[in-house]
């Protein structure tokens, strides 16, 4: 599926009475996703546990 046809999509999802504001934060939204989707496939991501231990570390004194 193109961008375009993401984005399409997700503009014929919407209300008839939509607003311009809730548009563009649905698009956001798909945006945001998108990003998170590459960062994945490109290894730019820490896994939950290896996450959480690290927070954790940093709480530690």
């Amino acid at each position: 599926m193109t961008t375009k046809e993401k984005i399409l999509g997700v503009i014929e999802s919407l209300d008839d009475d939509v607003t311009i504001e809730q548009a563009i934060d649905r698009l956001y939204v798909l945006y945001k996703i998108e990003v998170g989707i590459q960062q994945i496939t490109s290894g730019q991501c820490v896994d939950h546990d290896e996450f959480m231990a690290e927070l954790e570390a940093e709480e530690s004194p």
